[in-house]
């Protein structure tokens, strides 16, 4: 309508109505995506839809089968649930459920064995299982969706995807349908290897960052409003204020999209940062990007030895987050001082509660290690 343009879809979506009643397709399909990866109910035949929401070139980074791909992993039975199915299941959803957990065909075959015997006195079922059979026995035999430290989820998968473009130099044109290596370096749809970029090529790890943007959205892991607070908490916040360089940043990235999508739906990129204990994953994303890049300077504070910052016996009364050091009753370390030596946390005791609701802690003036708060627990509650 005139020089305005629809905020969701720039007015090329067909039949997009933003001006006039306030709808738009684009608006529409991200709701959709978002319940789909979501498990609502609701969304359980309905499929991802990219075409609303993206142009033509950004589609080309996912393939049919990728984003087939995403739906199975944002589907499949949480880690250490047993994945079952029954005469109802639909043949694409049992197909789709081989090769996450561990689930193999020769499973599948057994269990549609014990549903042929349950049904055997039922023509119109016996026929259907003997149907899914062939399908099962048909599917290409795929590897598990592993990464070296275990299953992965869809959201971990999408950033490994994005990274392997980013890597390949720019938008595929061509993805194998299966797993091996692509020849332009970039792995099959059913990859989830994560690429890594060195000193020389720091830049490539913000342009994984600006594509996750947008498909976090597109396939409703988050909104560029959760996602823009992630990156500033954990990528953004740790180079600047920790003055730890790019890769430290972009494996803390990694490890934090690992929790989310480890947590059994518990966290998400809104709280991550919140729930996990912030200063350990530092500490492992260090030893992550000196693991892959050896020669890797890795100081903290911009370069200045740890050593040369003190803590000053100040803390930051009312900081969103507890002082690990103090917790743990050991010397403060670079890590959590700003450059004048004040600690950028504040010196209250972090211990789970039970009488505060979810993710209570004791907030009491004491050390972690030294809480005689009543009602402290071990375990956070839900």
């Amino acid at each position: 309508v005139g020089d305005r343009w629809c905020p969701h879809c720039a007015s090329n979506a067909a039949g997009c109505d933003f001006f006039g009643t306030g709808t738009c397709p684009a608006m529409a399909d991200a709701a959709v995506n978002a319940s789909i990866v979501a498990g609502v109910a609701a969304a359980v035949k309905k499929r991802l839809n990219l075409k609303t929401l993206l142009s033509g070139r950004y589609l080309k980074i996912f393939s049919g089968s990728a984003i087939s791909t995403i739906e199975r992993l944002a589907r499949h039975p949480a880690l250490g649930e047993a994945y079952e199915f029954d005469i109802d299941t639909p043949h694409r959803e049992v197909l789709s459920g081989i090769g996450l957990n561990g689930y193999t065909k020769d499973n599948a075959v057994d269990r549609v064995g014990d549903l042929l015997d349950e049904h055997a006195g039922d023509a119109a079922k016996v026929a259907k299982l003997e149907l899914l059979l062939k399908l099962i026995k048909a599917k290409k035999d795929v590897e598990d969706f592993q990464e070296a430290d275990g299953n992965i989820g869809h959201v971990i998968f999408i950033w490994a995807r994005l990274s392997q473009v980013v890597k390949a130099g720019g938008i595929l044109h061509k993805v194998a349908l299966s797993s091996g290596e692509e020849g332009a370096g970039v792995r099959g749809s059913m990859s989830a290897t994560i690429a890594r970029f060195d000193v020389s090529e720091s830049w490539n790890c913000s342009e994984v960052m600006n594509y996750f943007y947008i498909f976090a959205y597109v396939f409703g892991v988050a909104s560029p409003i959760v996602v823009g607070q992630f990156f500033q908490d954990c990528f953004y916040d740790v180079i600047r204020h920790h003055g730890y360089p790019v890769q430290v940043g972009y494996e803390l990235i990694v490890i934090l999209l690992n929790k989310v999508d480890e947590s059994l739906g518990k966290l998400n990129l809104s709280n991550v940062c919140e729930k996990v204990h912030f200063n350990s994953a530092i500490t492992q994303a260090v030893h992550n990007a000196q693991a892959f890049f050896p020669k890797l300077h890795v100081s903290g504070r911009l370069g200045v030895k740890e050593a040369a910052v003190e803590w000053n016996s100040r803390f930051t009364k009312g900081a969103k987050r507890a002082c690990p050091c103090f917790n743990l009753n050991v010397a403060h370390n670079a890590s959590v001082l700003r450059s004048d030596g004040t600690c950028m946390h504040d010196h209250i005791c972090d211990k789970f509660v039970s009488n505060k609701g979810p993710g209570g802690r004791c907030g009491g003036n004491h050390a972690r290690v030294k809480c005689d708060n009543p009602a402290r627990c071990e375990e956070e509650q839900q």
